[in-house]
């Protein structure tokens, strides 16, 4: 598959323009994205676009990232169905309960439980929601804030915990390009987190958020009296009538079994992971082999119950990999429409010395959003700004923390982001309902992050 050699300009902008007109009007994600893909397919091949379009879907489909992703989000599946089957979601969620037992302690619990999920964003989205919803049900908590709750202590807590797999990554990129001279790219790291505002805000006004102390404003504030008149089952209901990552959901309700028998395969799942180089393939297969050993040993499954229930859950997470596929489609037509390299040559003009780093947020923020690129947006703009900084005397790991920080604003909020659809999957909402509920603490969080690089600046 060929790069882009044209770059397209504003025309560039449509696809994306597109997915973000539809997704608002309709409340359909999925939808969305494969009217924004085909849009761009025929801006670049006219009348061609149909087999380019399927040439995209067929390098999508062999590229590392989607594997690997794809590999992620069905063991996961697995593993939550094998949890609701057993009956240990039923008997963590009765012992949390007991201290949980009024609606600001179930969301403060929230918070809490989601701080210790801090090894990586997508284990943390896709665990948060099964294991914490049952308890902020009971006090007629919306999905909408479960799932915010969620994703703002995921890719923002991920990027300030050097144990992360985002800090690992990260830290990779400094490597790369020369700022860990003398030193491990640990200890680089380490000079750049000082820095990491919008990670370390996002935290507090989620905190804020759970604590009850901030508002709920514009479309949570919809979503909380929503639940409020009818509660959380019709919420859920609303949600599997305008997106169908709902709809493959199955879950049953079984006699609750003791708590280690959920708190043990969290534990290996946590441990392994960090142990293992931070690899989370490996942290869920200690998690599968230890629940295998475990419901069997206590009979709580047959071994055909086991695989049966092992399969429901691989199966019901086929509508987030066609999510994610045409997401990454979405990214291959925006790359050869040149839609990276339009933003950087408008926003270009307006770069100084003495507002650099926020610039560069504010810049990389909007970059993200729009493609939907987090790890990638990073990868590409670290060449680019890092000498800039370099060469203008700014500091390197300020500018170096305005662009990880802006990767965690745009995977908190970008509504065909990797993390809000897996977020979204596990909370039983739509992504769409998911960004816009998310939107002002999102946007506040930004604001008082650029007040603080102007102030570095």
């Amino acid at each position: 598959m060929e790069e882009a050699v044209i770059n397209y300009g504003v025309i560039s902008l449509i696809p994306v323009l597109v997915v973000i007109i539809c997704a608002v009007i309709t409340k359909r994600s999925f939808e969305s994205l494969l009217l924004g893909t085909i849009v761009g397919f025929l801006i670049v091949e006219k009348q061609n676009f149909i087999p380019a379009w399927l040439d995209s879907f067929y390098t999508v489909f062999k590229d590392d990232t989607v594997s690997w992703l794809g590999l992620f989000v069905v063991l996961f599946g697995a593993l939550i169905a094998l949890f609701e089957r057993s009956g240990a979601l039923a008997g963590f969620s009765i012992f949390i309960s007991k201290f949980a037992n009024s609606r600001r302690k179930s969301l403060l619990f929230t918070w809490f439980i989601a701080i210790c999920m801090f090894t990586d964003d997508y284990l943390h989205n896709m665990a948060i929601g099964p294991t914490m919803k049952k308890v902020t049900d009971k006090y007629n908590v919306s999905r909408a804030k479960l799932a915010y709750l969620s994703n703002s202590t995921a890719a923002p807590l991920c990027i300030i915990v050097p144990l992360s797999t985002w800090a690992v990554f990260y830290s990779g990129l400094l490597a790369d390009f020369n700022l860990t001279e003398g030193e491990t790219p640990f200890e680089s790291y380490l000079k750049v987190l000082p820095y990491l505002f919008y990670g370390f805000i996002a935290l507090i006004i989620s905190f804020l958020v759970a604590n009850e102390i901030l508002p709920n404003v514009w479309a949570m504030k919809k979503a909380e009296q929503h639940v409020a008149k009818q509660g959380v089952k019709d919420e859920v209901a609303q949600a599997i009538k305008t997106d169908d990552a709902v709809a493959t959901h199955i879950e049953k309700e079984h006699r609750p079994t003791p708590i280690y028998n959920f708190l043990i395969p969290m534990f290996l799942l946590i441990t392994v992971t960090i142990i293992c180089d931070v690899n989370i393939i490996y942290g869920i297969i200690a998690a599968l082999s230890s629940m295998f050993v475990l419901y069997l040993a206590q009979k709580i499954m047959t071994f055909a119950q086991f695989m049966e229930t092992f399969f429901t859950g691989m199966q019901s997470m086929m509508y987030v990999i066609a999510m994610v596929l045409m997401t990454f489609i979405l990214k291959d037509i925006n790359l050869r429409l040149g839609l990276p390299d339009y933003i950087i040559t408008i926003a270009q003009p307006y770069i100084n010395a003495s507002y650099l780093p926020v610039g560069v947020f504010i810049f990389c923020s909007i970059y993200a959003y729009v493609t939907g690129a987090f790890w990638d947006m990073a990868a590409v703009m670290m060449p680019i700004l890092i000498p800039l900084a370099i060469n203008i005397n700014a500091d390197p790991y300020i500018i170096a923390a305005a662009i990880f920080s802006a990767s965690a604003l745009g995977s908190q909020l970008c509504l065909y982001g990797d993390g809000v659809i897996l977020n979204s999957r596990a909370c039983e909402i739509s992504p769409v309902e998911h960004s816009m509920t998310s939107l002002p603490y999102c946007l506040l969080g930004g604001v008082i992050a650029c007040v603080l690089f102007i102030i570095v600046g």
